[in-house]
């Protein structure tokens, strides 16, 4: 078993006899053989995360808004080279 968990950098290996029911803040991979559950909310700072992913957010449609901005200038437009095929 170490060097399973060796082998997949992993801190903790669970294994059971039956089904282990619903986890909390887990995410789960059931398939015919076993059933897969990853605990994120050990190794990721969720609020961390959420934070992060919505300054992403904010960020990616300040600029689509600016090239959304560039677009609707018909000067810009004019400058634009014309499409070959």
């Amino acid at each position: 078993m170490d060097a399973i968990l060796r082998l997949a950098i992993l801190s903790e290996l669970g294994i059971s006899a039956g089904p282990t029911g619903a986890i909390r803040r887990r995410s789960a991979f059931p398939t015919a053989q076993f059933d897969l559950r990853i605990p994120y909310s050990d190794a990721v700072d969720l609020a961390g995360e959420s934070t992060r992913l919505k300054k992403e957010i904010e960020g990616l449609s300040r600029a689509i808004q600016s090239k959304e901005k560039q677009l609707a200038n018909p000067t810009f437009r004019e400058r634009a080279p014309e499409k070959h095929h």
